[in-house]
C-alpha cells in the first residue's frame, strides 16, 4: 500500500513539472520580440521624391499634372499600432514616437511581439503632454531625428500652442497648361489635433510577419504622398500657413498614408 501511495505522489510530481514546464515554454514563445521599424518614403503622386545629396527640390507631376517639389517635410509620428492577423487585436508599441524628416526614410522603432500583421495605424502629432514641453529641455546632440530636439526649430509653435505635427514646404506651378511659367511658393505648419490614420486595409493574403532571429529591423514600407495632400487646394498666391486651427489640407490628411506597393513587406 504505501508503494502505491509513493507512485501516486511520483506521478503528481512529474504531472505539475510537466504543466508549469508546459506554461513556461507557451509564455517564452508568446511573448518572443523581434525588432520592427518603418521605411516610410516621400511621394508626390506616383513619384518617388529624391532625397540624395544635390537632389533636393527636384519637380515631380501630382494627379492632376501639376508640377511640385519639396523642401520640407515634418511629420511627428506617435501612437504606432499594428493589428494582429492571429489573435485579431491591436498592439500599440508602448512609448513610440517619432519625427518623419524628409531626409530620413528608414526608422528602427522597437522590439514586438513576432506574429502575423496585416494592418497599420498611427497619429499624427504629439498628444497634450508632449505639446506642453520646451525644445530647449531636450538634447539636440543626437541628431535632427530626436523628438522635440531644438535642431528642427520649425516644428514647434511656440509657447502655449505646443508643436506643430506636420511642416511641408516647396513650390508648385499654378500656370493653366502646366509649362511652369508661374511658380509659387507654399509653406504649411499645421498644430492643434492630432490625427489617426492608417494604410488602406491589406487585402487578404498581404500580410507582413515578425519572425524571430532576423538581423536589424525588420522594416514596413509606407508611402506619404504629399502630392495628394495639396491635390484639392488652390494655390494662387504664395502660401504661408502657420495655425492650430483647420485648413482646407487637414481635410486631405487621412489619405496620404498607404503601403508602398500590395504587400506590406515591399516584396512588389
Amino acid at each position: 500500500m504505501k508503494n502505491h501511495y509513493k507512485i501516486f505522489l511520483l506521478i503528481q510530481v512529474i504531472m505539475v513539472v510537466a504543466l508549469f514546464g508546459c506554461r513556461k515554454a507557451a509564455t517564452t514563445a508568446a511573448t518572443q520580440k523581434a525588432l520592427f521599424g518603418l521605411h516610410i518614403h516621400t511621394y508626390i503622386d506616383t513619384n518617388l521624391v529624391s532625397t540624395g545629396t544635390g537632389q533636393y527640390g527636384q519637380w515631380y507631376q501630382d494627379k492632376n499634372g501639376r508640377w511640385m517639389n519639396i523642401t520640407t517635410a515634418n511629420v511627428y509620428i506617435t501612437n504606432i499600432g499594428l493589428h494582429s492577423a492571429t489573435t485579431g487585436r491591436w498592439y500599440t508599441m508602448p512609448g513610440s514616437i517619432m519625427l518623419k524628416r524628409l531626409e530620413n526614410e528608414i526608422y528602427s522603432l522597437d522590439s514586438i511581439p513576432v506574429d502575423t500583421y496585416d494592418n497599420l495605424r498611427f497619429t499624427f502629432g504629439l498628444g497634450s503632454t508632449l505639446n506642453a514641453s520646451v525644445p530647449s529641455s531636450f538634447s539636440s546632440t543626437t541628431g535632427a531625428d530626436t523628438v522635440l530636439s531644438n535642431s528642427e526649430p520649425t516644428m514647434y509653435a511656440g509657447a502655449g500652442n505646443g508643436y506643430y505635427f506636420m511642416s511641408l514646404a516647396g513650390n508648385v506651378d499654378t500656370s493653366a497648361t502646366h509649362n511652369m511659367n508661374h511658380l509659387i511658393p507654399f509653406s504649411y505648419q499645421l498644430a492643434g489635433d492630432t490625427f489617426q490614420v492608417s494604410p488602406p486595409v491589406a487585402s487578404e493574403g498581404n500580410t507582413f510577419d515578425i519572425i524571430p532571429n532576423v538581423p536589424g529591423a525588420q522594416l514596413l514600407h509606407l508611402v506619404l504622398d504629399f502630392g495628394k495632400l495639396l491635390q484639392g487646394v488652390p494655390i494662387n498666391t504664395p502660401v504661408n500657413i502657420k495655425t492650430i486651427t483647420p485648413t482646407p489640407v487637414w481635410d486631405s490628411l487621412p489619405g496620404i498614408i498607404r503601403y508602398e506597393c500590395s504587400k506590406p513587406d515591399g516584396l512588389c
